[in-house]
């Protein structure tokens, strides 16, 4: 099993609800999930989305590596007054076969 990341680089918690496509009413969205690992970064970057459009992404979220498709409903800094869901508008896998895995999701 390759190392996890030290706990101290991933303070913070984030909810995810993986998007699991189209439906006839709208976008249709997993269970959500409290995700007690992740690091959450409010920066403005632009970014090519699934669709390689350039979108303005306001919210990095670091995470070890889980089912975690564009698309998807992340809410940051939950329980507080700074709450806020944002859809993932683009999803990036950084695998290291013997390394430190991660992915990092750019948030709406």
């Amino acid at each position: 099993m390759p190392p996890r990341i030290p706990s101290r680089l991933l303070p913070h918690t984030v909810v995810v609800r993986p998007f699991l496509g189209a439906g006839p009413y709208g976008d249709v969205w997993g269970q959500a999930e409290t995700v007690k690992r992740a690091l959450v970064e409010d920066k403005t970057q632009v970014v090519r989305d699934a669709g390689a459009r350039e979108v303005t992404s306001s919210t990095t979220v670091y995470l070890e590596p889980r089912e975690l498709p564009a698309g998807s409903e992340v809410t940051v800094w939950p329980g507080t007054q700074w709450e806020k869901k944002r859809k993932a508008l683009a999803v990036s896998h950084f695998d290291h076969p013997g390394g430190l895995s991660h992915m990092v999701a750019y948030l709406e």
